[in-house]
């Protein structure tokens, strides 16, 4: 309470604001009051600059000595409960046709091993789902991401409010579309409507273990289709240079 204390004292001081998306610049407006007649907003997505590269790579399947045609799921970033990993890791362990994808957690930064949820993944983890609780630096970034074939990035607004607005602020979804990966997501504002829109993915309403798995099917069985419009998305709506220009645009004129 402290901290949103002193964030409205100090927007009322606030002429720029540079925000992830318009769902969270709404919800900005509304929370804090603000003047948009005196505030100016920027929208710039969570995303990292360079471009698109139109490419599928063997990292994964060289690292973990995967068949070279072997098909990933991948759940990149925090392995929290809020993020679903063991819902996720439950899908893939009860695929019940061949032949069956396979499911790589990438971890964001060390785990301890000890921790409960580990230990529960660990229980789960077998030919088909691993566990790669290494960080990657960030050079291999879209390296390990291309050499996937679906982004799934799951979150509850259980623990955070702020996982309501999670839309263009999902840096996972962002680095998955950046290089080709059709995405799973969960009904959410800003999400629903892009993959709808641009037909990048599928979304989820509900944490089916069998809707998950005919989810990836369906992805898989027309894969260059939402490959192909996971980049155009990206490249249309989430490129971080285009998204600057006004910014830059505006300091220049202005310095």
């Amino acid at each position: 309470m402290f901290i949103k204390y002193i964030e409205k004292i100090r927007v009322k001081k606030i002429k720029y604001v540079v925000i992830q998306d318009q769902y969270r610049r709404q919800s900005f407006i509304e929370e804090n009051k603000i003047d948009t007649l005196s505030t100016t907003f920027f929208i710039v997505p969570n995303t990292y600059r360079g471009h698109t590269i139109k490419r599928k790579t063997n990292f994964y399947q060289q690292q973990l000595n995967l068949p070279f045609d072997a098909k990933i799921v991948l759940l990149a970033g925090a392995i929290e409960s809020w993020s679903y990993p063991v819902f996720v890791t439950q899908c893939a362990a009860s695929q019940q046709t061949s032949p069956r994808y396979h499911l790589i957690l990438q971890s964001r930064e060390k785990i301890i091993e000890a921790t409960p949820i580990i230990q529960e993944l660990r229980s789960l983890e077998g030919t088909n789902i691993h566990l790669s609780l290494t960080p990657l630096p960030f050079d291999q970034l879209d390296e390990a991401c291309s050499s996937a074939h679906i982004g799934c990035a799951l979150y509850t607004n259980s623990h955070f409010q702020n996982q309501t607005f999670v839309g263009g602020a999902s840096g996972k979804m962002l680095t998955y579309l950046k290089n080709g990966l059709p995405v799973l997501m969960m009904d959410a504002p800003g999400i629903t409507e892009i993959i709808e829109e641009y037909q990048c993915g599928k979304v989820l309403k509900t944490m089916n273990i069998d809707k998950f798995n005919t989810c990836v099917k369906e992805i898989l069985a027309n894969y260059d289709f939402f490959s192909a419009n996971a980049y155009r998305c990206y490249e249309e709506r989430y490129d971080f240079d285009r998204a600057f220009e006004a910014i830059q645009s505006f300091l220049s004129t202005n310095s």
